[in-house]
C-alpha cells in the first residue's frame, strides 16, 4: 500500500487533470479527492492481490525459480495477466 501523503499527491494531480480537461464540475474538492483516493488505493490493492498470487503460484512450482532470471519474469508476466484476466481486469 502507498502512504497516506502520496495517495494525497496523486488525487490532488489526478483532480487538477481532471479540471484542466473539464470532466467534473462543481466546486466540492473535497469529495472529489476522497473519490479519488478511493480509487487510487483500490486499484493498488488490486494489483497487489494480483503479484502476491502470482509469485505464489511460481514459489508452488516443482522446481526451484530465482527471481530475476529469464523463467521467472516469464512466469511472473503469464500469471500476473492470468490473475488480472480471472479478476475481469
Amino acid at each position: 500500500m502507498i502512504s497516506e501523503n502520496r495517495a494525497n499527491h496523486l488525487a490532488h494531480l489526478m483532480r487538477e487533470e481532471l479540471r484542466k480537461q473539464n470532466a467534473v464540475s462543481g466546486n466540492d474538492d473535497t469529495q472529489l479527492l476522497q473519490k479519488i483516493k478511493k480509487g487510487v488505493n483500490s486499484f493498488i490493492k488490486v494489483h497487489e492481490e494480483v503479484d502476491r498470487l502470482a509469485r505464489a503460484q511460481i514459489s508452488n512450482q516443482k522446481k526451484n525459480i530465482g527471481e530475476g532470471s529469464m523463467e521467472w519474469e516469464v512466469l511472473y508476466g503469464r500469471f500476473y495477466e492470468q490473475e488480472l484476466q480471472r479478476k475481469g481486469l
